[in-house]
């Protein structure tokens, strides 16, 4: 009886027998995309939640003059003003 086709088999195979360069090439290339797409991932998943938290500070949304907003913290304190340029930042907490 034959045995049943194998994606992993088959490329388990092409890679022993390719050459010693190939394969360190692939030793360096697999873990450089998982590391790099886990980066990309966790960047934009606090991109989202820091404009979650800048979006729940905003009072009412209100427009100042240069088109920027005024955003309230802790303890009725002014924040700097948010652009829609500037990169995000965690606003500081009094405790």
């Amino acid at each position: 009886m034959e045995q049943p086709y194998s994606v992993l088999a088959d490329a388990l195979s092409k890679y022993q027998s390719s050459p010693d360069w190939v394969q360190a090439l692939w030793l360096v290339a697999v873990p450089v995309t998982v590391v790099g797409s886990v980066a990309c991932v966790a960047r934009a998943v606090t991109t989202i939640a820091m404009a979650m938290l800048v979006r729940r500070r905003v009072l009412h949304n209100a427009a100042l003059p240069s088109g920027t907003y005024e955003v309230k913290v802790a303890q009725n304190e002014a924040a700097p003003q948010l652009t829609s340029r500037r990169t995000l930042s965690l606003p500081e907490t009094h405790s």
